[in-house]
């Protein structure tokens, strides 16, 4: 009767790591699927997905290059940047809840990111840095944490700016704001 078993048991311990090498766990302790590679600019994201950037991404010419409108993605930029030509607008995400950013550099656009109309994101270990008009931009956001991240050489703008509408419940902890040129904290 043992030798049958065996055999089961390794089937499952198979199929157990086979599971575990295609997830990973976030810091919330969710499990999140490996994710999808982000090779260039896109608006076509899936509700509920995870993407990556595996290497730096160097967009031209402007417009929106990272447009995310679903709720509950989450964006791991693996310690690279997203390189702009000197317009358009790094990362927008507008209506949609739950978006976690995390570690990425956003640098040469005319904005690093705009965040607009919705709730409930993390952006983690951002670095918006060297943008004309303006580093990060809310409007309109409730109960968002920004963590571990900096807002920096803004040549004409604010590094980190709350704008228009009701931006409530929103905490930035272990962060930086310096050297842009018409205030770091608007």
């Amino acid at each position: 009767m043992t030798k049958a078993i065996a055999p089961l048991a390794i089937a499952i311990a198979a199929i157990f790591v086979a599971f575990a090498a295609s997830t990973s766990v976030n810091a919330d302790h969710a499990l999140d699927p490996a994710g999808t590679e982000i090779t260039g600019c896109t608006n076509s994201f899936t509700e509920g997905a995870s993407y990556f950037l595996s290497e730096d991404l160097i967009v031209n010419p402007g417009g929106i290059c990272l447009k995310i409108t679903k709720k509950n993605v989450v964006l791991d930029g693996n310690g690279h940047s997203l390189i702009g030509d000197g317009t358009g607008t790094g990362i927008q995400i507008e209506f949609a809840n739950n978006i976690t950013v995390k570690n990425l550099t956003i640098t040469n656009f005319s904005y690093g990111m705009k965040v607009e109309s919705s709730a409930l994101h993390s952006l983690t270990n951002i670095h918006v840095d060297g943008n004309a008009f303006g580093g990060l931009r809310i409007s309109s956001i409730v109960d968002t944490t920004i963590n571990s991240s900096s807002f920096d050489h803004t040549s004409s703008g604010s590094g980190l700016a709350f704008v228009s509408g009701s931006n409530t419940g929103n905490q930035v902890l272990n962060s930086s704001v310096s050297s842009n040129s018409t205030g770091g904290l608007s």
